[in-house]
């Protein structure tokens, strides 16, 4: 998912320094893992889905949606 490391490059997150705060909340979320999350090598689960958007500001769907216009047609028509 491009979205999830948008979203932590936008926000001047390391990849460590998500883990850490995922660590923090009661989650263990390593750096290889995020990374594969990241390049859709493995999904995302639902517990990370809310962490993540928690932490970057945004809702669950707007990181689920990967195409910013999909839904209405703007950019992929």
């Amino acid at each position: 998912m491009n979205r999830l490391r948008e979203l932590r490059q936008a926000n001047n997150f390391s990849l460590a320094s998500v883990s850490r705060y995922s660590e923090a909340k009661g989650l263990k979320l390593s750096t290889t893992s995020l990374a594969n999350m990241e390049t859709g090598v493995t999904s995302v689960r639902d517990v990370y889905l809310v962490m993540l958007s928690e932490l970057y500001g945004v809702s669950v769907d707007y990181i689920l949606k990967n195409e910013k216009e999909s839904l209405d047609g703007g950019a992929n028509q």
